[in-house]
């Protein structure tokens, strides 16, 4: 089977499916990726497909997934329905697959999903998470007032009007962004998952809570600035390298 594209879901959900390349002994192990959202998903998009190619390379069946209202997915962001969107495409995941065990990637907000997963999992492997909810939103609001600013130098007085519910070029409802600031990082809920947090950027380490031990973290650098809103994102080879040794 080659990649296939697929919609799933009540929200009409966008994935890409990757099996194991056909000769390389199938682990009947999913690994779903939880990507990063709003102009950090642009960044990450070409790093989340390698990523993907590499494992089906060594023979896990991988999802990736654009959640409600980002990518190519359907809906909008009024409510906040992330979390179940990815109970969606762990369903998802395993019922085309087969798989006997579950791991997940969380990359920046999507670990903050990750760590809120109910479903047991095998493995559960971070990347650069966001360990806050609220000061997530902050963050994205203070792109979103960067972009505002270089709007009006270049258009002057006659600059659009912005509607103050967007947030890069999203309209985000009251309870979607209520949802995300309840959102934190907490380790516990793995349960005996094995655990991975990759850290490109050491000065992240600080914002870690308590229950990310030493012994989870792997520093990994490379040259990434997660709050600035170009989408520059330089090939992350050694992330990886890291994510792969691990889940195998």
């Amino acid at each position: 089977m080659s990649v296939e594209p697929i919609y799933f879901g009540d929200r009409e959900l966008f994935g890409i499916y990757r099996p194991p390349v056909p000769g390389v002994p199938a682990r009947r192990h999913l690994v779903v990726i939880c990507n990063a959202a709003f102009h950090e998903y642009f960044k990450i998009q070409f790093v989340a497909r390698q990523l993907s190619k590499e494992l089906a390379g060594i023979g896990f069946d991988v999802l990736r997934f654009d959640y409600g209202g980002q990518g190519n997915s359907g809906s909008d962001l009024a409510e906040f329905t992330w979390q179940e969107d990815l109970d969606a495409a762990l369903a998802e995941g395993v019922a085309i697959s087969g798989a006997r065990h579950t791991s997940l990637i969380g990359i920046r907000v999507g670990a903050l999903l990750a760590t809120n997963c109910d479903t047991p999992l095998h493995s559960l492997a971070l990347w650069d998470p966001v360990t806050d909810g609220r000061s997530y939103v902050e963050q994205l609001r203070k792109v979103q007032e960067r972009l505002l600013e270089a709007h009006r130098n270049r258009a002057g007085e006659g600059g659009r009007e912005v509607d103050e519910r967007e947030i890069l070029g999203s309209i985000v409802g009251d309870a979607m962004i209520a949802g995300l600031e309840r959102l934190r990082l907490d380790m516990t809920k793995a349960g005996s998952a094995r655990r991975l947090v990759v850290l490109s950027q050491p000065d992240l380490r600080p914002a870690l809570p308590p229950s990310v031990s030493e012994a989870d973290i792997v520093e990994e650098p490379f040259v990434c600035q997660w709050e600035l809103p170009s989408s520059r994102l330089l090939f992350a080879h050694g992330v990886i390298a890291r994510l792969k040794e691990f889940l195998q």
